[in-house]
This record gives C-alpha cells, sequence and structure tokens, in this order.
C-alpha cells in the first residue's frame, strides 16, 4: 500500500467516524427533542385532565401511549380507563386498565364495584367492595368500600349489617375524612332499628301483664310513651293483657359541642345520631354537666310579655321542650330553620322540628347532658 492510498484510508475513516458522531449526535439531540415533546405533552394532559377536559386529554394521552414505558405508562393508562368509566364506556375503560397493575389495582377495583352497583348488581358489588378491603386493608379506598356496603345494607332493608360496618368504619378509619357521611348514615340507620317495629339486637319483647299500662311499661324501661307507640304502630294508648310489645330499654346521653353546633346523642356510650343545632349568643348557653329535668310538648313560653300560647307565632318554643338543669335553658325547637347552625338564642339550644320531636320520644327525664365548648371533635368521645 502506497501513502497516498494510506492516507485516502485515514480519510476516509475519519470521515465515517465524524459521520458516525453526527449521527449519534442527532439522534441524541432527536431523542432529547421528543422527550421533551412528551413531558410537554403530559404537563398539557394532567391540567386537562384535572379540569375535566376529557377530549383533548384522550387524544393527547392515546398519541402519546406508544412512547411510554414503566410508571409513566401505567399512570396514563389509568387515566385513559378513568375517563372512559365517567363518560359510561365500561368496556373501553377495561381494555385500558386491564393493562394496569401495581398501585392503581384498589382504585381500579373500587371503579369496578362501583360500575357493578349502578348496573343493579348488588351482591357482585358488595363481593368487589369485600374483596378490597380483604386484598388492600390499607388502600384509602377501603373506607369508602365499607361506606358503600353500609350504604348497600341500609337500602336492602338489612339494618344490623349496615350499623355493624359503619360502627366497624368508624372504629378502624376515624381520621379518613368522611366522618360526616359516616355519622349521617349511621343516624338514620339507627333511626330505622329504633323506630319501626321489627326488633333489632337492643329491643326486647314484653308481654303486657294484668295492671299494666304504657306509661308504667315506658317507665319500666326508662322510655317513653311516644317511643313505644311509635316502636309498636300503636294508635292508641290502651293496651291488654297478653299483648306482645317490642321495648328497648332507654340507655342515652347527649353532648352538645358549642365550637361545632352538633348536640350529639349516644345510645350505650355509643354515637347512635348527630344533631345540627343552634345555639347561645355571647357564650350565653352554659358550659358543664347537666340533666333533663322536664319534657313539655306544645308548651307555653313565658315571656317578658306575659304567657304566649303554643301555636302562637311569637312563641319561640315551637313544638317541644326539653328542660335542663341549667336554670332556664332547654333544647327546644327553631322558629326560624335557618337559626340552625348559629349563635343566635339566649342560652337554649334550638333544633329543627323533626329533630327536636325525634330526641323528644327517645329521653327521659334524668338524661345526662353535657355541654362543651371545645376545640376538639365530640365525634369519636363517648357519652
Amino acid at each position: 500500500m502506497n501513502s497516498k492510498t494510506w492516507k485516502v484510508g485515514i480519510g476516509f475513516l475519519i470521515l465515517l467516524l465524524l459521520l458516525l458522531s453526527l449521527s449519534i449526535g442527532v439522534r441524541k439531540w432527536i431523542r432529547v427533542k421528543i422527550e421533551q415533546k412528551i413531558k410537554q405533552n403530559l404537563e398539557k394532559a394532567s391540567l386537562l385532565y384535572h379540569q375535566g377536559e376529557w377530549g383533548e386529554t384522550l387524544r393527547i394521552y392515546e398519541e402519546t401511549l406508544p412512547r411510554l414505558q414503566g410508571e409513566e405508562k401505567q399512570e396514563v393508562l389509568f387515566r385513559c380507563g378513568y375517563i372512559y368509566y365517567m363518560k359510561g364506556e365500561y368496556d373501553k375503560a377495561e381494555s385500558f386498565w386491564e393493562k394496569v397493575n401495581g398501585k392503581y389495582e384498589p382504585e381500579i377495583l373500587f371503579y369496578r364495584a362501583c360500575r357493578k352497583e349502578k348496573e343493579g348488581h348488588e351482591e357482585e358489588a358488595l363481593r368487589l367492595f369485600t374483596l378490597l378491603k380483604e386484598k388492600f386493608p390499607h388502600s384509602p379506598f377501603v373506607p369508602m368500600s365499607l361506606l358503600k356496603i353500609a350504604k348497600i345494607k341500609k337500602e336492602r332493608g338489612e339494618w344490623e349489617e349496615s350499623r355493624n360496618f359503619l360502627y366497624l368504619l368508624w372504629e378502624e378509619y376515624k381520621d379518613s375524612g368522611y366522618r360526616k357521611e359516616i355519622l349521617a348514615l349511621l343516624g338514620e340507620v339507627n333511626t330505622l332499628l329504633f323506630f319501626s317495629s321489627r326488633p333489632s339486637s337492643e329491643s326486647i319483647l314484653y308481654e303486657v301483664k294484668p295492671g299494666d299500662s304504657l306509661y308504667r311499661i315506658a317507665k319500666k324501661f326508662n322510655t317513653t310513651t311516644d317511643f313505644l307507640m311509635k316502636k309498636n304502630n300503636l294508635s292508641s294508648a290502651l293496651i291488654k293483657p297478653g299483648q306482645k310489645l317490642q321495648v328497648i330499654p332507654g340507655k342515652f346521653s347527649i353532648k352538645i359541642n358549642l365550637r361545632e353546633n352538633l348536640l350529639y346523642l349516644f345510645y350505650e356510650g355509643k354515637i347512635f345520631k348527630v344533631y345540627p343545632v343552634a345555639t347561645g349568643k355571647d357564650n350565653s348557653t352554659p358550659v358543664g354537666k347537666f340533666v333533663v329535668t322536664e319534657k313539655l310538648k306544645n308548651p307555653v313560653w313565658y315571656s317578658e310579655k306575659g304567657p304566649i300560647p303554643p301555636g302562637s307565632p311569637e312563641n319561640v318554643l315551637g313544638s317541644r321542650w326539653i328542660g335542663i338543669s341549667a336554670p332556664g335553658i332547654g333544647i327546644h325547637e327553631a322558629i326560624n330553620p335557618q337559626d340552625v347552625g348559629k349563635y343566635v338564642s339566649n342560652g337554649c339550644i334550638r333544633m329543627f322540628k323533626k329533630d327536636v320531636e325525634e330526641l323528644y320520644d327517645l329521653i327521659t327525664p334524668g338524661t345526662s347532658v353535657v355541654i362543651v365548648a371545645s376545640e376538639k371533635s365530640e365525634e369519636d368521645k363517648r357519652g
């Protein structure tokens, strides 16, 4: 090989190396640009996703999906499935979700259960909600699943089971962010259990004895005649020996949290129901431990102007008065319902008409009433 040929070979090799280097550089530059474009698209799609702009979000995600890998791909697959789920295109959602695994599994299982519930397949929905709790006990979707189970069972008339799930939910997940929903549903279920004529775990089947009266039976079990009449669908207080009555012994207590303007009714130390209330302006509602001293239906209000009869628009007590051992203080109807939740009274506790009438039927003189000005919620305290 002469020197000229050798120089040409070296030059050609150098040219190849330069072209290769340039090619690598170009490819790297293209890859960086593509990655930047993908990142921009994902950021834009994420913003649109959270804004509920489903159409454009799907267009970007489905266009970008083939270039994604790993966690990014899993997230986009999940979100595409979620969008189609929200649009009611369940089969399309499943076509994406069947490719997803890992941290999104509990959420997908939850939505599958919700789908079954919407479609009226309650047994399958219950199975999936239960499976979620068993398979992913620490998932944030467990409390929602238990709440769903409780709601389904309530609607099916399985009130005892519904309540059991609610108490389980309360004990294990009281910090889950579903306090209000749990307590509201628990109150509904307890009301159904106590006021329906069907037996419950608290009820006793009592046989009327000679000489019994509804008043005496109520007194014996620390309950009220009004409650016994409603529980047993009685049109009058007349009863006869041998008659069977459903009776629930009264074991209620009350706590009123002034900071929250909520009245907590407890039964045997467990939360029974929570009611919104209005309380006193300028801290006029006393704090302390009291008891119920008297109960009146359609009370007369003894105002500064004189006695105001029941039914008068000037009578601020409404249909019920539950007096407590704090002088001049009681629980009564809020004539102006919009007052509930506010600090507007001269010290009394005001409730919605239906709520105070329900409370009146349940509690008896001697019931404990604790009023607190707590900065901490009373929801998880015992009465």
